[in-house]
């Protein structure tokens, strides 16, 4: 899903962990990440879905942000070198900004001065579901972006990316598997009780 999101191919990958929570301070509100990786070249990729438009995607990314760099640092460590390039990815089904693009792709620059840009090694990108600037964009990120918006196997067109063919095998099992239709189960009442 990371590199169908991007466009990028990951060498291999050192750890990933779904539904990773990462506290805060006591009493301070935490997270819990949908799905984050850790590439073999050390970056970061956070990758979340949101379905509605809750009216909080920008703060939110900003919050996830502080919250995923603070396990790289060690308490009383000295510099930040530690820190990972980090990628904050927030699979939309809607168009947050209403500009008909299926990404929007943040990094942090200077008002002031055209091109010039912080170089914390953080991006946050915003994928819409519902894009329409098809001309502007790879075709494998729409056929997958359309795949996330009806994903079934007529979503999946012909001579699409195998990724994303491995990507609805992978779907398809899950969806058939007892085992896995109690763990959602399981998730969805503990949602409801918190």
């Amino acid at each position: 899903m990371i590199e169908l999101s991007m466009g990028i191919t990951l060498k291999s990958i050192r750890w990933k962990e779904g539904q990773k929570v990462v506290h805060n301070l006591p009493g301070k509100r935490g997270i819990r990440m949908d799905f984050c990786v850790e590439d073999g070249d050390g970056n970061f990729f956070d990758l979340e879905m949101q379905k509605q438009n809750q009216g909080n995607i920008p703060k939110r990314t900003r919050f996830y942000q502080a919250l995923t760099d603070a396990p790289f640092l060690k308490s009383g460590e000295v510099g930040f070198d530690n820190l990972k390039p980090a990628y904050l990815v927030v699979i939309c089904g809607f168009d947050l900004f209403g500009f008909g693009n299926y990404r929007y792709t943040f990094g942090n620059y200077c008002e002031e001065i055209p091109g010039l840009y912080l170089g914390d090694g953080c991006k946050k990108i915003l994928l819409n579901t519902g894009g329409n600037n098809d001309k502007e964009v790879d075709k494998t990120l729409i056929d997958f972006l359309h795949y996330v918006e009806n994903s079934d196997e007529a979503a999946l067109p012909a001579g699409c990316d195998e990724r994303l063919r491995h990507l609805h095998k992978k779907i398809v099992n899950i969806k058939s598997s007892e085992e896995m239709e109690v763990t959602y189960m399981k998730m969805q009442e503990r949602d409801r009780l918190i």
